[in-house]
């Protein structure tokens, strides 16, 4: 097993070994622990959506959108060009093409 595929808890995945150490089956009984992963957590963490798991891959996607738009949307009001219903359309457009270029 990949390291980063054991639980984060070390302490619980230590224990776990240990119990199993008298049957087949080890990397069966540490990927039952449950929790999250160090992959995953890594990639939460960072915002990388290669976690393997689908459902967690697109919460990551959509934190990442949202980060962005606001982001776009701190730059935008620092400017005085445009009226809010517009900024948060231009936003929202902008933050929808940057992560489809990221995502190539």
């Amino acid at each position: 097993m990949n390291n980063a595929d054991f639980p984060i808890d070390a302490l619980v995945a230590t224990d776990a070994l240990a119990r199993s150490m008298r049957y087949e089956g080890i990397e069966d009984t540490i990927k039952s622990l449950g929790g999250l992963t160090k992959r995953e957590k890594f990639c939460l963490q960072m915002g990388v959506p290669e976690t393997g798991d689908p459902e967690l891959d697109d919460i990551i996607r959509k934190g990442n959108k949202q980060k962005a738009s606001i982001a776009i949307m701190k730059g935008l009001f620092s400017g005085d060009f445009m009226d809010i219903r517009d900024m948060a359309d231009h936003a929202k457009s902008m933050a929808d093409a940057l992560l489809k270029e990221l995502n190539k």
